[in-house]
């Protein structure tokens, strides 16, 4: 698959329109990856998004329950290569999120419109997750006496979840749990949306010029250079700025970045699925055992393997995950699920994969219905927004 226009314009209507249905040109090639990028971003919903970026991610976050499964257990988390299940599959999500991200904003440089949207796929999400947290899940589990529970200064410290500043607990909830943590997983995303807005200010700096690229680039290597210098340099430092540890955050930045440098460069790499198999199966027989190595190698192969397997065609899913990507509240809700199920029939009543199992069934409920009462009408008043914007 290439990175590249389709053909010009002078083609007949009919040969436009088996491409854009991703059926083989004359000469035997696909559609450029860019085209099928425009459809997943810029498209309306109705036209048809010919990839598998929904369903890779939300293969990523039925993969974070997996690892976190084991951990909520007790029990040693698998590892794949030198991370947990569930950090590499957060890497997936960075990658793929820094390319749409700059995607979207090659498409729409107005920040305004940017921070419209970035605002409506984080915040609706993640503020009913911590409400409902707070004022239902939390009395119900919690062994305080309601009144107690209410007047604590922890409960409504963790509405403060909402405003991207971690709080981990709820009072006299999941505190004799393997993590006696409410949600574990809100950490990453005030690093989510700090790379936005660090995506679009390296973007207006270089609004007048044509060094963009050069300044996405540079932050990639800078990054990556702090992802695999930092261990070893300040192997026990932690730099905590609004709540969220920034050296364990390094675990993600390059990957978002490096999502972003294929965004830019799209025109000049090509992807295959082919090749990145390959490249997993080598980094498999290698039998790495030095951690700076496997960073190394990590940032700079994973992102081409995450984004050729979210681009193979032909994108078996790309229909039924068109418009309803379930990944985010799948991702949002896990963690309470996992911690109350566990709690209530006890964390020896079932073997881990028969917990995993449960949790995924119950988490993707809370999913479907997070994403059609809550992520999917912020998104559509955003949109409305950016409309009313442009027409004033």
């Amino acid at each position: 698959m290439r990175f590249q226009q389709m053909r010009s314009a002078s083609e007949s209507t009919t040969s436009a329109q088996n491409q854009h249905k991703g059926r083989l040109r004359e000469d035997g090639e696909r559609p450029g990856l860019w085209n099928a990028v425009k459809g997943a971003i810029v498209s309306p919903p109705e036209k048809d998004r010919h990839n598998n970026i929904n369903v890779i991610r939300l293969i990523a976050a039925t993969i974070v329950i997996y690892g976190h499964m084991y951990s909520l257990l007790g029990l040693e988390q698998p590892m794949i290569y030198h991370d947990g299940v569930g950090a590499f599959a957060v890497r997936i999500f960075f990658v793929l999120s820094g390319f749409l991200i700059c995607t979207s904003y090659l498409h729409d440089s107005n920040a305004k419109h940017f921070l419209v949207k970035r605002v409506a796929r984080i915040f609706p999400g993640l503020i009913a997750v911590v409400v409902v947290s707070t004022f239902v899940l939390g009395p119900l589990l919690t062994t305080l006496p309601l009144g107690e529970y209410f007047a604590s200064a922890a409960t409504w410290a963790y509405l403060e979840n909402g405003i991207l500043y971690t709080q981990p607990n709820l009072p006299g909830v999941f505190e004799d749990a393997a993590i006696p943590v409410f949600n574990g997983s809100l950490w990453t995303i005030p690093i989510e949306f700090s790379m936005y807005l660090i995506l679009l200010a390296l973007f207006k700096i270089a609004a007048k010029s044509r060094f963009a690229p050069v300044l996405i680039d540079a932050a990639f290597v800078a990054s990556a250079a702090a992802l695999i210098a930092w261990p070893v340099l300040f192997p026990d430092a932690s730099v905590v700025i609004y709540g969220t540890d920034w050296v364990d955050a390094l675990m993600y930045i390059p990957y978002f970045f490096a999502g972003a440098v294929y965004a830019l460069h799209k025109d000049k790499i090509r992807l295959s699925l082919q090749v990145s198999v390959f490249l997993l199966i080598m980094l498999s027989c290698l039998g790495i055992q030095s951690r700076v190595l496997w960073n190394v190698l990590g940032i700079l192969i994973l992102p081409y393997v995450f984004l050729s397997m979210s681009f193979a065609a032909p994108a078996v899913f790309g229909r039924v995950f068109a418009v309803n990507d379930f990944s985010y509240g799948t991702y949002l809700w896990a963690w309470p699920v996992q911690q109350s199920v566990i709690l209530l029939v006890g964390p020896q009543a079932l073997p881990p994969t028969a917990f995993f199992i449960i949790c995924t069934l119950v988490t993707y409920a809370c999913a479907v219905l997070s994403w059609y009462l809550v992520e999917k009408p912020g998104q559509d008043l955003a949109k409305r927004i950016i409309k009313r914007m442009k027409s004033q």
